[in-house]
């Protein structure tokens, strides 16, 4: 709805004046270079983009799928969800809570799913005023760029704010 797209796009209305956090947290030396594989992926793929000056960073960590033993991506963003405005409610949205108010006749074939893909729950994107809020731990614009084996200037298409020039090796850049 407009109400809803309206109150989620003001970043004065959802998230707080400043991090929560004092510190960006970092990834330790033993885990970086996964880490650096790992973001690489999601850049190529579009599932991630560059920020050089963030306004929060969360931890990430790994999980594994039970269904492939798989490591799935985690960012903890929940001291930012403590300190933001609570989401408004979208209008209609079902949830497994419904399921036992639901009366079909009597032999009538009912198909659920838990997969993601019913909801595309991972394609979901913020707002372009409230992605400076939900990134991760920065990693150097050289280790970056040799992991995607191309140059510094090149590595500035997947960066959103500031222009190329400002991009020197030792930047970091919070995916």
């Amino acid at each position: 709805s407009p109400e809803l797209r309206a109150a989620i796009s003001d970043e004065s209305c959802v998230m707080p004046a400043s991090s929560p956090d004092d510190t960006f947290p970092t990834i330790a030396p033993k885990d970086a270079r996964e880490y650096r594989k790992l973001v690489c992926k999601e850049l190529v793929i579009g599932k991630a983009r560059l920020l050089r000056a963030p306004k929060h960073v969360a931890a990430r960590f790994t999980v594994t799928k039970a269904s492939t033993g798989r490591q799935r991506p985690i960012w903890n963003g929940s001291s930012l969800s403590d300190a933001a405005a609570p989401p408004p409610r979208p209008h209609r949205l079902a949830n497994p809570s419904c399921l036992p108010h639901v009366v079909y006749p009597p032999g009538t074939h009912v198909y659920l799913s838990k997969r993601d893909a019913a909801s595309f729950f991972d394609v979901l994107a913020a707002p372009p005023c409230l992605r400076p809020w939900f990134a991760g731990p920065g990693i150097r614009a050289d280790a970056l760029a040799k992991e995607l084996d191309c140059t510094l200037a090149q590595l500035c298409s997947w960066i959103d704010d500031g222009d190329e020039n400002e991009v020197h090796p030792h930047t970091m850049l919070y995916p």
